[in-house]
């Protein structure tokens, strides 16, 4: 698609008194640090006011240089998460005038900021909005500026987005960052949720999916022999994505929920093919059908578990209608190898295990939950409590384990910080006593994707990293002794100065000396479709 305009992210509000303090970080750009807020919420009603937040903070940087949509961007953004640096906006992808946005979610500290919290308060922030669900019903409104443009019937066209080729094994182009929403074909509620789309043609994609709500939802249309109406937002408010990375009763609307996070309700428009409504500010909306018992190849796809999923016979989605927004923003979302952009989702999973602990002890013992950034979005967790039982901590252990997704968790003391491998590579080593402090649970439900599973099914581990009360633990007297230094009373610039500027061109030298040379990669045709191969030929090609 070829535009004259350069598309504007809207101006940003202000920074909140106190919340938000530049610092310089070692890339030489502005960093945030996040602090405890003391003025009433920012509101981003759309996407691109969220990215102008994140510009303004130095949090988002626009790329001029021409990019390849053909493994390039993805690569490109891949780093940046790496190194835990800025959001994305590549505005010279080669072939389209539509910008780029990925690495939007790529940092828990940018999910924080898009929902004005800190990622040690998150999880009790999140689920303490939520708790207000009730209040915030969508608001319908009669238009938006997702119509600014309508295409209908056969002038529908995917091919006119920068739709992306992620990894090198993929099956093709990937739609991947989705907010796809169905109604419950009785209660006629709405259900959005995250899912990935194979482009199989112009006016058709795959659609993948675990057997959860959309699934359900699917099947109950086509138990009818009916088709399931669709419509797919994307390039939505961060409440919006949030909501839809967030497992919820089929009997609650997920945009509800959004506008319990947001304080404000969510603006929705109905859909010019189906009867739905969607974000009305959204930056693109896909409109279709999902005809009954049609299925067609799809995978491999590189899963946020860091492999390729095999390949798999999945649904399909018919397009009868696009709109989008003059100038619109396409947005896309890494997937692969952790460190990768499932920050939503991490922040929803401990929540719901938030959930499941106060079931377990008091709320104000539960300290700290954390999903660590190796552990593949939700395998392995740290919880940090205030222990004043015995048992304690295998007791919390075990409820943990309960919830699915973690298949390992450590649990340690008020002393900890969780979100900190160093302290928690030592509870670990001076607290947990082999036999006596390890869980294991064999044979339990885990995730299919995790290639260690067997049919999803998985043995759970279970770390009682905790100090011993009463006789709950027989150790060394050594075990109440630990020693803490108070260094973070300490800045160390007043003593040495700016030495992060020092360490970073140290390690550009570093990586200049070690970096392979670049080898061109092959590129398939541009038109978004799958290769004409069938999947023996693949795995032949592959095995060569």
């Amino acid at each position: 698609m070829k535009s004259n305009k350069k598309v504007a992210l809207t101006a940003s509000p202000p920074p909140m008194p106190g919340a938000l303090s530049p610092m310089s970080g070692p890339s030489g750009r502005t960093a945030t640090k996040v602090r405890k807020q003391v003025a009433p919420r920012h509101d981003f009603p759309d996407f691109r006011s969220f990215l102008g937040f994140l510009e303004a903070q130095g949090e988002l940087v626009r790329v001029q240089r021409p990019v390849d949509r053909y493994l390039e961007t993805t690569l490109v953004a891949k780093k940046a998460i790496e190194e835990h640096g800025p959001a994305l906006l590549f505005e010279n992808v080669k072939g389209y005038d539509i910008p780029l946005a990925v690495a939007v979610y790529g940092t828990q500290e940018r999910v924080c900021l898009g929902l004005d919290t800190t990622p040690p308060e998150f999880t009790r922030e999140y689920v303490r909005r939520a708790e207000q669900i009730k209040e915030f019903q969508p608001k319908l409104v009669k238009d938006g500026p997702c119509k600014e443009h309508v295409l209908l019937g056969k002038k529908v066209d995917l091919n006119m987005f920068p739709i992306t080729w992620h990894a090198e094994k993929d099956r093709g182009w990937y739609i991947d960052a989705t907010v796809c929403i169905v109604k419950h074909p009785e209660t006629r509620v709405r259900n959005a949720s995250v899912h990935r789309l194979y482009i199989h043609k112009k006016n058709q994609t795959g659609l993948w999916m675990s057997p959860f709500n959309l699934w359900h939802i699917i099947m109950m249309y086509w138990e009818k022999g009916l088709a399931c109406p669709m419509a797919v937002a994307i390039g939505v408010d961060p409440y919006s994505m949030m909501a839809a990375s967030t497992i919820m009763p089929l009997e609650e609307d997920e945009f509800c929920f959004a506008g319990a996070q947001r304080g404000r309700p969510i603006d929705m428009v109905r859909c010019e093919t189906v009867d739905l409504e969607v974000p009305a500010t959204a930056e693109i909306v896909l409109e279709g059908e999902i005809p009954p018992h049609v299925r067609k190849p799809e995978a491999p796809f590189v899963e946020f578990t860091g492999y390729y999923g095999d390949e798999r016979l999945a649904p399909v989605f018919d397009l009868k209608a696009i709109t989008y927004r003059s100038t619109p923003i396409y947005h896309d979302i890494v997937t692969g190898p952790p460190p990768d952009e499932n920050q939503p989702m991490i922040i929803a999973f401990q929540c719901e295990i938030l959930k499941i602990l106060r079931q377990v002890i008091p709320d104000e013992c539960i300290l700290d939950i954390y999903l660590t950034p190796g552990g593949c979005t939700c395998f392995d967790c740290v919880v940090r409590i205030k222990k004043i039982y015995p048992g304690w901590g295998k007791q919390v252990a075990a409820a943990v384990l309960s919830y699915h997704p973690v298949k390992n968790v450590w649990v340690v003391d008020e002393d900890i910080d969780a979100r900190n491998p160093v302290q928690t590579e030592w509870a670990f080593a001076t607290r947990c006593r082999g036999k006596e402090d390890v869980i294991f649970i064999q044979d339990a439900l885990g995730i299919p994707l995790d290639p260690s599973s067997r049919d999803g099914v998985v043995t759970k581990m279970g770390f009682d990293c905790t100090k011993p009360i009463g006789r709950d633990k027989e150790c060394s007297q050594m075990i109440h002794m630990a020693c803490y230094f108070p260094t973070h009373t300490v800045d160390l610039e007043e003593y040495i100065g700016d030495w992060r500027q020092a360490q970073a061109r140290l390690q550009a030298q570093i990586q200049s000396r070690s970096r392979p040379p670049l080898q061109r990669q092959a590129r398939p045709q541009d038109q978004p479709v799958a290769r004409p191969q069938s999947s023996a030929a693949r795995r032949a090609a592959s095995a060569r």
